[in-house]
């Protein structure tokens, strides 16, 4: 019997927001960018700053880290939201 991928969305989307934070708290954008898929789609707060794939991911990543030298992330709270097909949405703070 297969197992689906996302069986927790909730605990699935909160260990990757973890992730992130670790990561980003690396200062190293390719680790941070190592975390999503070719087809991920990012929208982060502020500007409206959106990016599909990880060419354009890569770039907002690098553009953040910039723009925030040194910057350390805790990850205080998050909704996830499955949406099928191995998909999840995610909002933190």
């Amino acid at each position: 019997m297969a197992t689906p991928a996302f069986a927790d969305a909730t605990a699935d989307a909160k260990a990757h927001s973890e992730a992130f934070a670790r990561a980003v708290n690396t200062g190293d954008a390719k680790v941070t960018l190592a975390l999503y898929s070719d087809n991920a789609r990012v929208i982060w707060p502020g500007q409206g700053d959106e990016a599909n794939g990880k060419a354009e991911i890569e770039k907002l990543i690098v553009n953040t880290m910039k723009a925030f030298p040194g910057a350390k992330m805790t990850l205080k709270m998050q909704e996830a939201i499955p949406l099928g097909n191995g998909y999840i949405a995610t909002i933190g703070k």
